[in-house]
């Protein structure tokens, strides 16, 4: 016995048994791969073995994004510089709401800014601990926060896009409705539906933001919608980007164009809602309550009317993968054009610049007066970005990917940049800016 446990095997023997068990593994792993972009594709059988090959094959990106990288750092910073630097002066005293990843803090704090002196007026560095201790897992299953880094942890929370009150309280999304106190101390959250990118208040003072949750009639399909909100928090309105379309005779877009749009988890993002203007007055070409939508992966946007679930206008491609519409008066609006197609070229972006496009729906036609400022300023962002005109034409443009804000005057020289530069010698991204015009919003820094 002895003698056979230590006898010599044959070379050729041992590596027919290595050749069967890489053979073997291949197919095997092959095999997982096929069934799991079946998954992806949203297919419906062998559904455990599919689910556990997903879960097997994004290991690896958990692991990238939870433990190595931190989602909120500059991977190529663009340009440079570190803080407010001013180079020329500017008359008008405007607010800022910034919302930033902070390296000291190990977190995402929102600040205000004076933009003509540059001083911050106050900070709040929200508890996060406490809306992370808080988000509740769901009953049924059901993915509510889809691969979110911001539900995850303290040092990767975003406070997307501040909506601030007279009281020093501020709203934001991502990944669900948050409000807190002038101290950062969570009063409520809405859970019920994932929310992203923007928030923004109707004529009523009801709350308009985009939200998303997966279709349960396809496995890891977005299902975008719009979402009203009272100002405490409750749901007062949801319908999806599809229910709109099929109402509208527009299923066709759904089930064409969109379906070439996966997310780097896998999920497939049919339409990418990245913004909700509300109209606050009537004018000749809509009415109070109407809202554009901006869907970025149909590099669409549209006049929606909930009163009648119409839609009243819509442009597909005059920007590409846009985000941030802006009603400048009663016939002309402003879009914040990407120009990054869903498919990134083999090239990258070298060479590729966003850029502000103004529609005027008098005469139908697209004007880009900010053209060559961006180009001479190389101002990209490949996702995200924001901008905002003021009345003497001078623009506010955020770089939301690169860390980076520019304001630039009407002839396209920069007024001032700020960079989010930490001391760790680290850039961190923004989190979508508000400009406050509204004085009185500032009462609650009267009791400070």
């Amino acid at each position: 016995m002895k003698n056979m446990m230590f006898k010599k095997l044959e070379v050729w023997l041992v590596l027919l048994i290595l050749i069967i068990f890489i053979t073997i593994t291949f197919c095997g792993m092959y095999s997982l791969g096929v069934l799991t972009v079946y998954n992806i594709k949203g297919g419906r059988k062998f559904k455990t073995v599919s689910n556990f090959g997903k879960q097997i094959f994004e290991y690896p990106v958990i692991i990238y994004e939870q433990i190595i990288h931190n989602p909120m750092q500059v991977k190529q910073p663009i340009g440079y510089g570190t803080g407010f630097e001013k180079f020329k002066d500017i008359d008008q005293v405007n607010y800022l709401l910034l919302s930033r990843y902070s390296d000291q803090d190990k977190q995402s704090i929102i600040e205000l800014v004076n933009i003509k002196t540059f001083e911050i007026l106050y900070q709040w560095v929200p508890d996060t601990d406490e809306f992370l201790k808080h988000i509740s897992k769901r009953k049924n299953g059901e993915k509510i926060f889809p691969s979110d880094p911001s539900a995850k942890s303290k040092n990767k929370k975003e406070n997307v896009h501040p909506l601030m009150n007279s009281d020093g309280s501020l709203i934001f999304v991502t990944p669900v409705l948050t409000k807190v106190d002038k101290d950062g101390q969570l009063i409520w959250q809405n859970e019920t539906l994932y929310t992203h990118h923007t928030i923004e208040e109707d004529h009523e003072k009801n709350l308009w933001v985009c939200a998303s949750k997966f279709n349960p009639e396809k496995s890891n399909h977005y299902l975008d919608g719009i979402a009203k909100f009272s100002p405490n928090g409750e749901l007062m309105f949801y319908k999806s980007i599809n229910e709109i379309f099929e109402n509208n005779n527009m299923k066709g877009i759904i089930s064409g164009i969109g379906q070439a749009s996966i997310d780097h988890f896998g999920n497939i993002d049919t339409t990418h809602i990245n913004d909700i203007v509300p109209v606050l007055n009537n004018g000749p070409y809509w009415k109070k309550g109407d809202l554009f939508l901006s869907l970025r992966n149909l590099s669409m946007v549209l006049l929606y009317r909930p009163s009648t679930d119409k839609i009243i206008w819509k442009k597909i491609g005059i920007a590409i993968s846009q985000h941030d519409i802006d009603i400048l008066d009663d016939h002309t609006i402003s879009i914040f054009s990407n120009n990054t197609p869903n498919v990134k070229p083999k090239h990258g972006y070298n060479g590729v610049y966003n850029d502000v496009l103004v529609y005027n729906f008098k005469t139908d036609s697209v004007s880009s007066p900010y053209k060559k400022a961006f180009e001479k300023n190389k101002i990209f962002t490949s996702f995200r970005g924001e901008s905002h005109i003021f009345d003497d034409r001078n623009i506010l443009i955020e770089e939301s990917a690169n860390g980076r804000f520019f304001m630039i005057d009407r002839n396209g020289e920069v007024i001032w940049q700020y960079v989010n530069q930490g001391n760790d010698g680290n850039r961190y991204k923004v989190s979508i800016f508000r400009i406050i015009k509204d004085e009185s919003k500032l009462d609650f820094l009267k009791t400070i």
